[in-house]
């Protein structure tokens, strides 16, 4: 192994060359110090640079006095290492440039040299690392500035101390016998969808959630779900909103005792849609313009059932933020499909015209059948506001509540209660709870109150424990008196969201902040001695780096706000068991995919205990649930026998094959299409550890298929598909904006070994390869696996019909392949051969055998400007050394393959070769070094 720690002669005069003898492109200040007040900033700016640099190791100081390959800035933190004892935080370092045709990376070492942070992604124009717990100690910091490929590029830099108090440990939590099923049943198998909602019908059963599509696409959807939450259906005929646009915004589900089915959706910012089923979702009525304020945001419903079984003295109330605060309108319960009033029709409930709270985030109303007041919580910078009305048992009309506003006591932890909702629920026993997270410190707050949300109880208590440190996005439930369930996110790093790197800027060091779903039952929660089960409901992480908190603000700086403002628990109707809708992002494509998680086992929120079994392999299926399609005026279509699973088996006829036979009611080589669809579609989708389309570690998706087009021979397939990636469309998902996954796609990739048999479909893929190059299975589970059958037009813009869908289950792989081997193999180098046109092609790189790292190329002379964005092999044979992998030139999507060989120390008979699309050059370098390690 080579060890490259000197500075070339050739890249000194090359450089001085082009930059100018007089000119030196160091850090201008070369140094500066941040801390101890918090926000305290440096800044300075560095360059030009113009002959690239692989990597750090090539330029220390002492070989690079004149930062003549590197950059070098000299930060000094001025806060002991005792001072993050009763704080968080550390150094936020950023470097900025002008254009993405330029690559710098960005590395930290402490004053001994030893390398303690990092962030070297490409294809963007900027680089950031938090540096936690940076002190006095280690100072002075070396910010090294490494110019990967640039042309003449000047940088930015920026070093801001981020400090806030409370470092003090979590209070243990045990779980309590709490748990979760380990698999989540897949809401929807395409289509992504932020701050999902839940409700279940105590009535019939049936399984409610909603959520939007976001403004740009005019769309939001409603699931339902009448097997208990096994399979969701799109409730449409047309697999969009249950009715035409607009909408998009936020939205809200719920049912009444009657059945009828309230749903809302706010319109591109402006106004709220309101509509109604009378038929279970089959067919619904619509009102654009539902109240007369105009400006509105984030409604929500709660339902008044009255104190008899009729629908006359059923109220439904959408409370809402206008501009200038927040209003609660009502509406008359539906009493059938020839009403035109109950619930499209809303008007003020208040007994002014004024807003009630001028607060600018407020959480989900909620209506007390046992004091029968409405609660309505809004963040009021470092205490919560309650807005509180009582209705009278009089039923409708009933204008003219008299709302009044409660000051709920101040957050212990210091800082707003608006990461993201505060939330408020209410037990059998009338009792109030409300649960926020405190924006300083990070952490849950419960308090509540025994007599109506008049007074309550101080201090508030930390209901989030043991590794559960940076949290976001509290929702609650209540049952029986005493008892609370509360979920959020949360990270066992204590750094604040907004701190963490985001997936859009920088896969690679989002990956080092994993998220995952926690739970808490409260009991005696309404006591001064309350006890906390708390565990985690997801049992792999659910995100990857930053949740952006502040709306739609996120997307200016590519903030992460894939997820929205929130996500759900209901209790089910029957033992209370905790039921959860939420995102996962961890897939390649990092969309919202929408996921439900059921509590198991445990202390039940509604008194007693949950014991609940878990799918396992092979998985049977009811028939009878394939209708096309599911939710029509009139009554759902007919049932598709060739479409309706009975089982889904996975097996491994030998270690390197994973087997996949799905049984169906009918033939399916038999069968057509379903109507308006080309295609028949079955498919059977996992995800599992594997590493994304940058190299980022990733709970990729993986799939297996038989398609039958209207005419012809059945089509058997398996993939993964690619993610939208630096601008260049990826196959396997829609967007609607730069990397944001929309509408899943289930390519045929890869042909794999199928055949039918009778009505079994099975079908044969290879562990090692079998999924696509470059998309390894690390891990022994293969989770969330489940069945589905639908018709599809084609297999790249496509909404799919969906039919039907198994249970999901997680399966252990007797073995799998080995994992891609250690960075044994390395290729590090820069420089140029003879271009086109008397151009240069100027090269650096820094691929490793494990397929991290990145190669970027240009030649002005052929208009080449190569840019990796995922390494396939990086093989090493004696000093020789060869890489595949996919990237963009000059936007475009392409592969390429770099040969290189190592022939010395000097460099000038290394010789480097690259193709990629209908371009080819190779040569030996007329500057620069290549490493084969």
């Amino acid at each position: 192994m080579k060890v490259f720690a000197r500075v070339p002669g050739l890249l000194i005069l090359a450089a001085l060359m082009l930059i100018g003898p007089t000119a030196v492109p160091a850090a201008t200040p070369q140094g500066g110090s941040i801390g101890p007040a918090p926000g305290s900033a440096v800044t300075w700016t560095g360059g030009p640079y113009a002959v690239p640099t692989p990597l750090p190791d090539v330029c220390p100081p002492e070989s690079d006095p004149l930062s003549l390959r590197c950059d070098h800035f000299s930060l000094t933190v001025n806060v002991p290492t005792s001072y993050w004892d009763t704080h968080t935080g550390g150094a936020d370092i950023q470097i900025r440039w002008a254009s993405p045709d330029d690559d710098f990376d960005l590395y930290v070492y402490d004053n001994t040299g030893n390398l303690v942070g990092q962030s070297a992604s490409g294809g963007t124009t900027s680089e950031r690392f938090l540096l936690q717990g940076a002190n006095s100690d280690q100072s002075p910091y070396e910010v090294r500035v490494v110019p990967f490929l640039t042309a003449a590029a000047t940088y930015n830099g920026s070093a801001t101390f981020i400090s806030q108090e409370g470092a003090a440990p979590n209070p243990p939590r045990s779980t309590g016998g709490l748990a979760f099923s380990p698999p989540a049943t897949v809401v929807d198998a395409q289509r992504t969808e932020g701050e999902p909602i839940n409700w279940l019908d105590p009535i019939d059963g049936s399984y409610w959630e909603s959520g939007p599509w976001g403004i740009t696409t005019q769309q939001s959807f409603v699931h339902r779900s009448v097997d208990g939450g096994n399979q969701f259906n799109i409730d449409s005929p047309i697999g969009l909103r249950p009715e035409a646009g607009a909408g998009g915004g936020d939205t809200d589900v719920i049912t009444d005792d009657q059945g009828n089915a309230y749903f809302t959706d706010l319109e591109s910012l402006l106004n709220l849609d309101c509509a109604v089923s009378n038929d279970h979702g089959q067919s619904w009525r619509r009102q654009s313009v539902c109240v007369h304020n105009v400006a509105d945001d984030r409604q929500w419903f709660t339902i008044d059932n009255g104190a008899t079984t009729a629908a006359s003295d059923n109220i439904v109330f959408l409370g809402y933020r206008e501009e200038l605060g927040t209003h609660i309108y009502y509406s008359p319960g539906s009493t059938g499909s020839a009403d035109p009033v109950g619930g499209l029709v809303y008007q003020n409930s208040a007994d002014t015209e004024l807003p009630l709270s001028e607060n600018p985030r407020c959480g989900q109303i909620r209506f007390d059948p046992v004091r029968r007041n409405i609660y309505y919580p809004c963040s009021a910078t470092d205490h919560v506001e309650l807005t509180i009305g009582h209705v009278p048992s009089t039923g409708v009309p009933m204008l003219g509540i008299h709302y009044h506003n409660v000051q709920l006591p101040t957050s212990p932890g210091g800082g707003n209660v608006d990461d993201l909702f505060p939330v408020v629920a209410t037990d059998a026993a009338g009792n109030v709870y409300m649960a926020w997270v405190d924006t300083n410190d990070n952490n849950v707050y419960y308090s509540y109150s025994t007599d109506g949300g008049e007074t309550w109880a101080d201090p508030p208590v930390q209901v989030s424990g043991a590794d559960a440190y940076s949290n976001v996005m509290p929702w609650i439930q209540a049952g029986a008196a005493g008892k609370v369930a509360v979920v959020w996110y949360g990270s066992p790093s204590n750094i604040d969201s907004d701190f963490m790197p985001s997936w859009y800027n920088n896969r690679q060091a989002a990956t080092a902040f994993k998220w995952y779903g926690y739970a808490s039952l409260i009991t005696n929660a309404a006591g001064a001695t309350p006890t906390f089960s708390q565990t985690r409901f997801t049992d792999q992480p659910m995100n990857y780096g930053q949740i952006c908190t502040g709306g739609i603000g996120c997307t200016i700086s590519g903030g992460d706000r894939t997820m929205a403002d929130f996500f759900s628990v209901f209790l089910d109707p029957g033992d209370g068991a905790m039921r959860i809708v939420y995102d996962d992002v961890t897939t390649q494509h990092h969309g919202a995919h929408v996921f439900e998680v059921r509590q198991i086992a445990g202390p039940g929120a509604k008194g007693g205990s949950v014991s609940r079994t878990v799918p396992s392999n092979p998985v049977s299926d009811p028939t009878g649930d394939a209708q096309s399609p599911h939710y029509v005026p009139g009554g759902p279509g007919p049932n598709l026998p060739a479409f309706d699973f009975t089982n889904l088996r996975l097996s491994q006829p030998n270690p390197a094959t994973l087997r996949v036979q799905m049984t169906l009611a009918g033939n399916p080589a038999a069968t057509t299409p379903p109507t308006g669809k080309t295609s028949s579609l079955w498919l059977t989708r996992f995800q599992a550890l594997s590493q994304g389309d940058e190299g980022e570690e990733s709970y990729r998706l993986f799939y297996v298929g038989a398609e039958k087009p209207m005419s012809g021979s059945t089509t058997f397939f398996a993939g993964s598909g690619n993610s939208n990636n630096n601008g260049v469309l990826g196959d396997g998902c829609v967007n609607t904006t730069p990397e944001n996954c929309k509408v899943v796609q289930y390519p045929n990739e890869l042909a794999a070994t199928g055949s039918i048999s009778g009505n079994v479909i099975t079908i044969d893929v290879q562990l090692d390869g079998g999924f696509g190059p470059g998309r390894p299975i690390l891990e022994n589970t293969i989770r969330n696996v489940t069945a589905l059958s639908a018709g599809r037009n084609n297999a790249s813009t496509d909404i799919y019909a969906d039919l039907d869908a198994t249970k999901a289950f997680d399966y252990p792989l007797r073995s799998r392949p080995a994992p891609p081997p250690p960075a044994s193999c390395k290729v590090t180098g820069g420089g140029t051969i003879p271009g086109t046109a008397g151009a240069e092609g100027r090269f650096s790189l820094n691929a490793l055998e494990n397929l991290h790292g990145k190669v970027d190329y240009r030649d002005a002379g052929a208009a080449v400007n190569l840019r990796s964005t995922r390494l396939l092999k990086v093989a090493c044979s004696g000093t020789a050394a060869r890489i595949e992998g996919e990237g963009t030139n000059n936007g475009a999507p392409t592969t390429f393959i770099v040969n290189v060989a190592d022939n010395g120390e000097s460099g000038t008979t290394d010789t480097f070769s690259i193709t990629t699309g209908g371009y080819s050059r190779s040569g030996t370098l007329t500057s620069g070094n290549i490493q084969v390690h």
